[in-house]
């Protein structure tokens, strides 16, 4: 009677510890940082400034261009070995464009709103397993249904059966939830939607040929 006890109070912790993570998101978001506004301070113009107007605020103009943030964010499969490619893009754009304000910012992949609702289901059942294993006796007599001799053979099985189906249930959400989506946006602009292997030198390229054509280097 012990052993069942402890049995019990473990998977009600599990419960608890899944309950817990499920009011969690999936990937774990990184803020945007909003861009601080700068105090605006006098401008004084030199002689030179005051010679050439239109050229000098041209200048201005591209030196104001490019300080704006340019907002690339990538929402990847955090499932798969897609956080590698992320790192990588991060990487290369950062180092091709050090002079500009480039805020790369991960995210997660959606995932079909079906495929949320199956896991949701699957990790519903395993709490009703649990409960009936355990207390099906309890459950029974508050119905006042008899309890049949299958269920107390199985009952006697119990750890092994929740083992199975708790090995079974973790590879049908893992199965739901890996969607291998990798996307890149900038300004909100579409730049790679691809599921499966990522084309790292095609996402740098596409990203480079959108930064060049908007952004006056």
């Amino acid at each position: 009677m012990k052993l069942e006890s402890i049995i019990t109070y473990i998977f009600i912790l599990l419960i608890v510890v899944d309950q817990v993570s499920l009011r969690k998101p999936q990937q774990k978001q990184v803020e945007e940082n909003k861009p601080k506004e700068d105090i605006e301070q006098p401008v004084i113009q030199s002689d030179e400034e005051q010679k050439y107007p239109e050229e000098n605020n041209q200048d201005q103009q591209r030196e104001y261009k490019n300080q704006i943030p340019i907002i690339i964010d990538i929402q990847y499969c955090n499932r798969t070995s897609h956080h590698e490619a992320y790192r990588e893009v991060e990487k290369v754009i950062l180092k091709r464009y050090p002079q500009l304000n480039i805020e790369i910012i991960p995210s997660q992949y959606p995932v079909p709103e079906i495929n949320q609702q199956i896991a949701q289901l699957f990790q519903y059942g395993q709490y009703g397993l649990m409960a009936l294993l355990f207390f099906y006796k309890q459950l029974f007599g508050m119905l006042g249904i008899p309890v049949k001799p299958i269920f107390d053979k199985i009952a006697e099985k119990k750890m092994f059966v929740l083992m199975g189906f708790l090995f079974a249930n973790t590879m049908i959400q893992n199965k739901m939830l890996t969607t291998g989506g990798f996307r890149v946006t900038a300004d909100s602009n579409l730049i790679y939607d691809q599921i499966g292997q990522v084309n790292l030198e095609a996402v740098t390229n596409l990203l480079s040929q959108f930064i060049n054509n908007n952004i006056k280097l």
